[in-house]
């Protein structure tokens, strides 16, 4: 499982997340489609490297998903900082 910090403007960790995930739609496909992603929800429960970044902290661990072209990405907020896990359908 790979865990991208997406918290910068780093082209070249988004052209690799990219090529696993595919590219996210373009606004008008965003509308079209009636939106792309989730509301907020709390994680509860997930893989031990995701869990053990909020084992330091006492903040809820909130995440949400986005559709992608051919995946759908898992982002998560830990310590002020985005992270994206590219997951299967």
């Amino acid at each position: 499982m790979n865990i991208f910090n997406v918290s910068y403007n780093n082209k070249e960790l988004l052209e690799e997340v990219y090529a696993i995930s595919g590219r996210p739609y373009g606004f008008i496909e965003r509308l079209k489609r009636g939106g792309t992603g989730t509301q907020r929800g709390v994680l509860e429960e997930g893989p031990m490297e995701v869990t053990l970044k909020f084992t330091h902290i006492q903040s809820a661990r909130f995440c949400s998903i986005r559709e992608m072209r051919q995946d759908i990405l898992l982002y998560f907020i830990c310590r002020q900082e985005t992270f994206a896990i590219p997951m299967n359908r």
